[in-house]
């Protein structure tokens, strides 16, 4: 085995431990059995190693410069699973202490069965955890009801810390949380990992990547800031700063800082891997990454920048290869790319359609053209959205333009100006700029928002909104573009509530269904069934929706653009996009999308993941309304997205608040190209309840899907 010392740094860290007790470690591995490392470790601090514990198998690489005896063992006793002590002259590595006897924290409103069940769970993970013990936690998390998994989830980081309250214990924990997705969990156990001097450092690079994640650059870069003053010889927190710039946007700073971290740390895999991340984004640069990221993993399989930029390359060579996402979800079940991965939203490349622009609003049927908000002229523009085409000027009226949308046929465009007096609606023939027409003012009191159109051109729609008494009303009305007047919408779409519509060719028509202060993403079929696509939620908005060819994914806006499954259920929403953005996000088509980066520059993103077996949607009545001897029955709405033939096992469960099943039904369903419909009646039910289902596609098992049945808004 071979160890890269620093000469003047060793002697220091021998002289320490003779003066001050105070082993100083310093060495560098490549790909080296972990036993032989943690022999060394136990060297240089001039102590005998004794096992307490199995010796593991595994190799690790890693480079500690003059760090602690404890800063060297935290990272990897942390694989072990085991604890540490110091006695006698030997380092005893010793298995994790057991729980202590006192009560654990009560967490109220959960049945003491769930409690109880959810400790053992903690306290496997805390025995193993890595990866595995990350999937195996958080998928049983995500078999909790939602109000009791909320519940236990903002109870983490004390049952976490019930073992043992202690700063390395707290590190620990905040990577487990890291690796779940639990962001507010992550962030409890850092600060009490920071109560620690000597977990500074390691505290605000993992504080640090929970920013990364959550799309916070500035607050990472800060993070780092800090941690490189206390220890300048970090690996780590360099590569974590050149993806800190890439996320503000300042690329050829990102690539520099990531050179000069390759060329102090030319065998570091986390290194390696941020710069063949950074180097992938040019395509003329493309080999270049693939060399960079093949010897990252040659020196750590399982890093995990590292296997995102692999997948990312062998997406844009073979789009159909799903292992090397299923080989990332396994290394990082929750995070945010590998959710975006699970539903086939990982940029794999983009295209910039306009150096100065603003944002884009529409994308026609055939997804090639794209219309956007010239800002700077304050007028729209088409481009085309492979990049190569000249923008053209198609309005010439001076006014901030929102909610605009491109007809059908792309003979006409509509939009809406707001003004102090009121919002006007505007329309005008894509080939008579400056001779718009004002159709009509919002009255009093109503604003207007987004424009559609009817799939035959002959009907403009628009959202009308408006305040009174302290609540929100919302309608869709429309105009007869030939007559010149107001029109009557079909009646499945004259539903109270019902607005920002997307009417596609297809008949579905997907909005917004705003009722009792909260907002809900629904879809009308062109029989007129009301479909439940994203839960209602109070206070909650969902600007701008858009749903995909197939139904199964829709795009909206919340505080930035976010994608989720069509399929009704709580959570599963992950954000679209890592740059900051207000601006809707579009379809182009199956696999791409336009969105605005930063709010002003329309680019069109290529998307790449894991294939989805099928999709499911729910009826919105019983979800939204409640069961009731008028309406009785659950309908769920099953439908193959890939060729084949499935037999799907759906089984439907109303959970009890003593955590018992208070009825279960299951149907069976053979799917081929046409949907299917599993209808289930339950007996006796709760006005109010929670509605768990499950959904197996042959041999695979999703995880189950929470809803919440009605009436909303009580």
């Amino acid at each position: 085995m071979r160890f890269w010392r620093c000469g003047l740094l060793g002697v220091v860290g021998c002289l320490g431990l003779l003066l001050a007790q105070a082993p100083t470690i310093t060495l560098r591995v490549v790909d080296e059995p972990l036993v032989a490392v943690l022999g060394e470790v136990a060297r240089q601090a001039g102590l005998e190693l004794q096992w307490e514990v199995e010796q593991p198998a595994g190799r690790v690489s890693l480079e500690l410069r003059a760090v602690t005896l404890a800063g060297a063992l935290e990272p990897l006793c942390g694989r072990l699973g085991c604890s540490w002590a110091v006695a006698g002259g030997k380092l005893l590595l010793q298995p994790p202490p057991a729980p202590p006897s006192a009560p654990l924290p009560t967490v109220e409103g959960v049945p003491a069965t769930v409690q109880r069940l959810a400790a053992d769970r903690l306290a496997s993970l805390r025995r193993s955890p890595d990866a595995a013990g990350v999937t195996a936690f958080g998928n049983w998390l995500r078999t909790v009801r939602p109000d009791w998994r909320e519940a236990l989830t903002a109870r983490l980081p004390e049952l976490w810390l019930h073992a043992a309250d202690e700063p390395a214990v707290a590190l620990r924990g905040a990577r487990a949380m890291v690796l779940l997705g639990e962001w507010e969990a992550a962030r409890r156990l850092i600060g009490v990992a920071r109560r620690e001097p000597q977990q500074e450092v390691a505290a605000r690079l993992l504080a640090a990547e929970v920013e990364l994640q959550r799309g916070s650059a500035v607050r990472a870069r800060q993070e780092l800031l800090a941690a490189q003053q206390l220890a300048p010889d970090q690996p780590a927190a360099a590569a974590a700063a050149a993806t800190a710039l890439l996320y503000l946007g300042r690329e050829e700073e990102a690539l520099a800082e990531a050179l000069a971290a390759q060329a102090r740390w030319p065998r570091d895999a986390a290194v390696l891997g941020t710069l063949g991340n950074i180097l992938r984004r040019t395509p003329a640069l493309a080999g270049e990454a693939d060399v960079v990221i093949q010897t990252a993993l040659n020196l750590d399989p399982e890093q995990p920048d590292a296997l995102f930029g692999r997948a990312v390359l062998d997406a844009r060579e073979s789009p159909q290869e799903t292992g090397r996402w299923e080989h990332l979800r396994r290394v990082e079940p929750f995070t945010v790319r590998s959710e975006r991965a699970r539903l086939g939203l990982v940029a794999t490349g983009s295209v910039r359609l306009t150096e100065r622009g603003g944002p884009a609003w529409d994308v026609s049927d055939d997804g090639t053209r794209v219309l956007y908000y010239m800002r700077f002229r304050k007028q729209l523009e088409i481009t085309d959205s492979s990049g190569f085409g000249l923008a053209l000027q198609v309005t010439d009226h001076d006014t901030e333009k929102v909610g605009c949308s491109l007809g059908p046929t792309e003979q006409e465009l509509a939009w809406i100006v707001s003004a102090p007096d009121g919002d006007r609606l505007y329309l005008q023939n894509i080939n008579a700029s400056g001779h718009q027409q004002e159709l009509l003012q919002a009255p009093r009191g109503s604003s207007l928002r987004r424009t559609a159109w009817s799939p035959d051109g002959k009907l403009l729609l628009y959202t009308v909104s408006t305040v009174a008494a302290g609540a929100t009303s919302v309608s869709t009305a429309a105009w007869e573009v030939a007559a010149g007047r107001p029109a009557t919408l079909p009646t499945r779409l004259q539903l109270p509530g019902l607005g920002d519509l997307q009417w596609r060719r297809d008949g579905w028509a997907v909005g917004t269904l705003t009722r009792d202060g909260g907002q809900a993403v629904v879809a009308s079929d062109p029989q007129g069934v009301l479909w439940l696509l994203r839960p209602w939620q109070r206070g909650r908005g969902y600007r701008h929706p858009v749903a995909d060819r197939l139904l199964s994914r829709v795009l909206y806006v919340g505080t930035e653009p976010l994608a989720a499954c069509t399929d009704g259920a709580l959570g599963g929403e992950v954000p679209l996009l890592t740059a900051a953005s207000t601006s809707p996000a579009l379809w182009a088509g199956d696999e791409s999308v336009v969105a605005t980066l930063d709010d002003a520059y329309p680019t069109l993103l290529r998307l790449a993941g894991l294939p989805r077996t099928g999709e499911v949607l729910a009826k919105a009545a019983p979800l939204l309304d409640g069961l009731s001897p008028t309406a009785p029955q659950l309908a769920f709405r099953l439908r193959l997205l890939q060729p084949g033939r499935v037999t799907a096992q759906v089984t439907a469960t109303i959970v009890a608040d003593d955590g018992r099943s208070a009825w279960t039904g299951s149907q069976r369903l053979s799917l081929e190209a046409a949907p299917a419909l599993a209808l289930f009646t339950p007996t006796s039910p709760p006005p109010r309840a929670w509605l768990r289902l499950d959904v197996a596609w042959g041999g695979q098992v999703d995880l189950p899907r929470w809803y919440r049945l009605g009436p909303v808004g009580e």
